[in-house]
Formats: C-alpha cells, structure tokens, sequence
C-alpha cells in the first residue's frame, strides 16, 4: 500500500468513527471523503472494498448453532 492510500484510509478511519458517533452526518463524510482523497492524491475509482459492509465485523449469513440441513430436514416429514 502506497503512502497516499494509507495517510487516505487513515484520515478516513476517524472520519468514520466520527459519523458513527453521530457528530457529523453522511453527506459531510462523503464531502469529507472527496477532500481528503484530493489531499492524498487518491483516484477513488482505484481504492477497493470501499463498501463498509464487506469491511463489517459480521459478515456471517447463517447462525453458528444452525445445523447444517436443518430446514431441508423439515420438509421431508
């Protein structure tokens, strides 16, 4: 990771953490987002996984104590 992508992703961590804080709003995060990108010289359309879902700390689809079949076993009753 080059110097002006991890200066870029770190000013965006804590642009982050203030919008989850509730202390600015989405529209001023991504104004943010665009200023801080022209500082860094950053393309945005280069950066990958910029979806904060897929960066998310839960990413499961299914529940740990579902067994596996257990709905396909329902069925067969």
């Amino acid at each position: 990771m080059t110097a002006n992508i991890l200066a870029y992703r770190s000013s965006m961590a804590v642009a982050l953490g203030l919008m989850q804080k509730g202390l600015i709003s989405a529209e001023e995060y991504q104004h943010i987002d665009r200023m801080i990108a022209n500082n860094h010289d950053v393309d945005l359309s280069t950066l990958c996984c910029r979806n904060p879902l897929l960066l998310s700390d839960f990413r499961a689809n299914m529940s740990q104590t579902e067994e596996k079949g257990d709905d396909m076993n329902a069925s067969d009753n």
